[in-house]
């Protein structure tokens, strides 16, 4: 039995593509920075990446959490489909 199945269960009260979206902007805020440090050379900005580094593993797993539960809600939904209940009852 897995111990720790909190980790992969999503919690249908938090909006996890809302969540996604905002690592995504701050990855991509991580990313222009290690460029602007490493690529462009500019010295103003060294190790300012790391500060939302953290953001690109975060991004993979409210990803992951947001699939998880879409494929939950189309079960329930399919579920209720197959039982005869119509939306809306």
């Amino acid at each position: 039995m897995f111990a720790a199945r909190w980790l992969v269960t999503p919690d249908p009260l938090l909006n996890y593509l809302f969540l996604a979206r905002v690592f995504a902007l701050l990855s991509l805020v991580a990313v222009a920075l290690f460029a602007a440090q490493y690529h462009f050379g500019v010295a103003a900005v060294t190790g300012f990446w790391l500060v939302p580094a953290p953001t690109l593993p975060a991004l993979a797993y409210a990803l992951f959490l947001h699939s998880r539960a879409r494929a939950a809600a189309r079960a329930a939904e399919g579920g209720e489909a197959a039982g005869g209940k119509k939306k809306g009852d």
